[in-house]
Parts: C-alpha cells; sequence; structure tokens
C-alpha cells in the first residue's frame, strides 16, 4: 500500500459532492424577477405561466414564499394535489409563517378535506390573527357543515336540489 493509499483509508474518499454556488446578486436578482413576473401572471389569472416563473425562482432560490405562491397559482388551476405538496413544503420551510398555513387550509378546502382544512387554518391564526385566515375558516366551516346536510339527505335517500331552500330540512 503506497502513502497515498493508506491517507485514503484513514481519510475516506474526497468529496465529490459540490458545495453549491454562494448566492450571486445576479442570481437573486434574477430570482426576484421571475417572483415579480410570477405575480403578475398569478395577477392576469394565467396559472400555467406563474406556475412555470415560480418553479424557476425555486430552482434557483428555494423559498418558502416561492412554494407559497406556486401553491395559490396550482389553486387556481384547482390542482389542489399539487397546491398542498407547496403548502406543505412551504410550511415545512417555515412554521411561524401564518399565510403558509392559509395556503395549506385552501388547497385541503378544495380537496374537500374540510376537518384538516379547518386544523391549518387554526394553526396559522395561533401565529396570526388575519382577516384572510380567519376568512377561509368561516368559508370551509360553512362548506363542512353543506356537505354534512348533503351526506345526511343522501342517507335518507332524499334527492338533491340546486335550490338550497329546498334542500334545507328546517
Amino acid at each position: 500500500m503506497t502513502t497515498h493509499d493508506s491517507t485514503l483509508v484513514a481519510t475516506g474518499p474526497p468529496n465529490l459532492v459540490e458545495t453549491p454556488p454562494k448566492k450571486s446578486k445576479f442570481r437573486l436578482r434574477l430570482t426576484s424577477s421571475l417572483k415579480d413576473q410570477g405575480n403578475k401572471a398569478f395577477a392576469a389569472k394565467d396559472y400555467d405561466k406563474a406556475i412555470e416563473l415560480f418553479t424557476q425562482a425555486i430552482a434557483l432560490d428555494p423559498k418558502h414564499v416561492l412554494f407559497s405562491n406556486r401553491s395559490a397559482a396550482h389553486a387556481g388551476k384547482r390542482q389542489w394535489t399539487d397546491a398542498l405538496a407547496d403548502a406543505e413544503q412551504c410550511v415545512a420551510m417555515n412554521s411561524s409563517w401564518a399565510k403558509g398555513y392559509a395556503r395549506k387550509g385552501a388547497a385541503l378546502h378544495g380537496a374537500r378535506r374540510y376537518d384538516e382544512a379547518i386544523a391549518a387554518y387554526e394553526e396559522g391564526l395561533k401565529l396570526e390573527e388575519s382577516p384572510a385566515l380567519r376568512k377561509g375558516l368561516k368559508e370551509v366551516q360553512a362548506a363542512r357543515a353543506v356537505a354534512e346536510k348533503e351526506a345526511t339527505w343522501l342517507t335518507l335517500g332524499l334527492p338533491l336540489c340546486e335550490s338550497p331552500t329546498f334542500n334545507s330540512p328546517t
């Protein structure tokens, strides 16, 4: 065994994994520009473009805000599974940011997972009293009540009508 071989045995192989380069000013500006463009696309309801732009920004600098924004764009397309995955990533990256829980609640609400959505909104409200969180919580509670009422009617074998007047047992 040569001296070089014994050094490898003692210290192990050299680190072949490259460390990511430090964030350059250019990279940060590009990420910010992509985020701004994504926000504009989202505001214009061009959700596909917004998702693409937020995805590019995430590839450059994965931040919780970018996952939150992409979650909202997926929700705009009613892609609840993708919206939830991004919302959960956002919360995992910054569990003290209430808006992440709003995104999670919205995705769960869209997926008709009402109890989980309520829990997400309530978790966010523990962090911050926000009108958006409060509104989301009320909306999902109302949706759950309607779903429970519909389930009761279906269990009784009664038809559901478009008019809530005819579906109300009260």
